[in-house]
Order: C-alpha cells, then sequence, then structure tokens
C-alpha cells in the first residue's frame, strides 16, 4: 500500500486523523491494511472514510452528543 502524501489542510489531517481512529476501534492501523486483500482493504477504508465524514458533519453542525 502507498503511502498517502502530506497535505497541509486541517481538514484533511483531521479526516485521515478520524480514519486512524476508525481503524484503531476495529483493531487495525493503515499500516496493517498492506497486508489484507484488496476487497477487505477497500471495504475497511469506506468504513473509515464514511465514519471520518460523518464526524466531520457531525463537527460542522455542532453536534455534541453521538
Amino acid at each position: 500500500m502507498r503511502e498517502m502524501p502530506f497535505v497541509d489542510d486541517p481538514e484533511a489531517a483531521l479526516q485521515r486523523a478520524l480514519m486512524e481512529e476508525y481503524l484503531s476501534e476495529h483493531g487495525h492501523s493503515f499500516e496493517d491494511l498492506a497486508s489484507f486483500d484488496d476487497d477487505d482493504r477497500e471495504r475497511l477504508m469506506l468504513e473509515a472514510l464514511a465514519y471520518a465524514a460523518m464526524r466531520l458533519a457531525e463537527r460542522a453542525y455542532g453536534v455534541t452528543e453521538r
């Protein structure tokens, strides 16, 4: 798996941190994904991305409880 390029964007950094949070809560890390087959890697990345998007939307709309 290729390394994600550095992006000098606070929201992108937050999105990545939230994706890492999701993966960690499910017992994985970005580094672990390299050993997964393509289908599992894609599924986990999509789940992590959806989680990050939901959390960013909560933040944008001032949601304090989940």
